[in-house]
């Protein structure tokens, strides 16, 4: 074994360069591609590889076909082809070990023909979703989803990116390329054995942690009120915009948006505020005595056949539910400092951590990796978000009326 001294001074430079990359991956300094192409290029400046040899990997065939397997699972998430399963993804049995032989088989199934990855990434919203609307624990299913993709990846060389790179490194060594099915005779037995075992029993091991839906509808139909512009326009807050009027950073409270006949409006800093506009607001009961007292401002009051004038985002603005990455710029942030309403186009409503609604004001909750929004936004923030944005989100989805149904009482 060569002694240390005599190493060159390339191999010091690539060992510098891959302790640094390990160090900034556990910092979390930047985004894993943008510190791993850091650190290729440190090589290639000071000439330790050659630019073939730093490039190579990008012309690898595994490479290629990966990325082009992403393509076809984001054709296919944009398509209604996903819905046309659910019928056989979801029965309507809540008993889990049919439930999870129903969508485990499946699953399976499409992680051999497409990557696994976004295989998990577009079921994992419709499991939630169905799993919320029978009541079933989402914790004993998620991690069946993940299991039941993993080992239906092993089945085909395309089924996971780990086959294909592996593959694509034993041709270019000059060994005989593996085929499509080469692998399957390993992966269908060890799909089979895992879809048995949570069947059969391997279910009750999983935490039962209920659904957490129903505590995050309740925070945040609590936190809802409206006040309604009542002076004329020649006194504020009428003629005043959201700035002006000292309605956008109320501490414990915050505009979410603005009621004005028909139309919802985003409450915007630069809205003007007219007579009569409907101000929606999330925030403490304190937040909303004090809003009461100013001059311009009263309480909306109940229909006269008894029913409270329920926000009007519940029947026209969508709700959202977007999981922070761990590279998001949102990270370690409050929603103020990281000017969400104006850079995601959308009013966060609630914030969900760990199964458990945060309680503080969410404007200044900091932040951290793992945390679900509940996003008041315009119909398109799924298209704008949940497409070539992991960096932010983890994921994107609707919430699909849930609030709506917990405010409609």
């Amino acid at each position: 074994m060569a002694s240390l001294g005599s190493l060159g001074l390339n191999a010091w430079i690539t060992v510098a360069v891959v302790i640094g990359l390990i160090g900034a991956l556990i910092a979390d300094w930047a985004r894993p591609d943008f510190v791993l192409l850091s650190g290729l290029s440190v090589l290639l400046v000071t000439g330790v590889v050659t630019p073939g040899q730093a490039f190579a990997g990008f012309s690898n065939s595994a490479v290629l076909t990966v990325g082009a397997l992403y393509v076809v699972a984001g054709g296919v998430q944009h398509t209604d082809a996903l819905s046309k399963l659910d019928r056989v993804l979801f029965p309507n049995t809540t008993r889990l070990g049919p439930l999870l032989a129903r969508f485990m088989v499946p699953t399976s199934f499409l992680s051999g023909l497409l990557n696994n990855t976004p295989i998990v990434a577009m079921l994992t919203p419709r499991l939630q979703k169905w799993a919320d609307a029978q009541g079933v624990p989402a914790s004993k299913l998620m991690i069946p989803l993940s299991y039941a993709a993993i080992t239906g990846g092993m089945m085909t060389l395309v089924g996971t990116s780990t086959n294909l790179i592996v593959a694509g490194l034993m041709e270019a060594e000059g060994y005989e390329p593996l085929h499509l099915f080469d692998v399957t005779w390993i992966g269908v037995p060890a799909a089979l054995v895992v879809i048995a075992y949570f069947v059969l029993g391997g279910h009750r091991l999983l935490p039962d942690r209920g659904t957490s839906a129903p505590a995050v509808e309740q925070e945040l139909d609590e936190n809802m009120f409206e006040v309604k512009v009542t002076v004329q326009s020649s006194r504020p807050p009428s003629g005043q915009t959201v700035a002006e009027a000292g309605l956008r950073d109320l501490g414990d409270a915050y505009l979410t948006h603005v009621r004005r006949g028909t139309q919802v409006l985003q409450a915007r800093p630069q809205l003007a505020l007219e007579q009569g506009d409907i101000l929606a607001f999330n925030g403490s009961l304190a937040a909303r005595e004090r809003l009461l007292k100013r001059p311009g401002l009263k309480r909306t009051l109940p229909h006269p056949d008894g029913h409270h004038d329920d926000p009007v985002r519940y029947e026209t603005l969508p709700l959202y539910e977007a999981v922070i990455a761990e590279s998001s710029d949102l990270v370690g942030t409050t929603l103020g400092e990281a000017n969400f309403r104006e850079k995601y186009q959308g009013v966060v409503l609630g914030i969900q951590r760990q199964d458990e609604p945060v309680t503080s004001p969410v404007g200044t909750t900091e932040l951290q990796a793992g945390d679900l929004l509940i996003v008041e936004a315009p119909d398109d923030f799924e298209e704008r978000w949940s497409s070539g944005s992991r960096e932010e989100f983890y994921l994107v989805a609707p919430r699909d009326g849930q609030a709506r149904r917990a405010g409609g009482r």
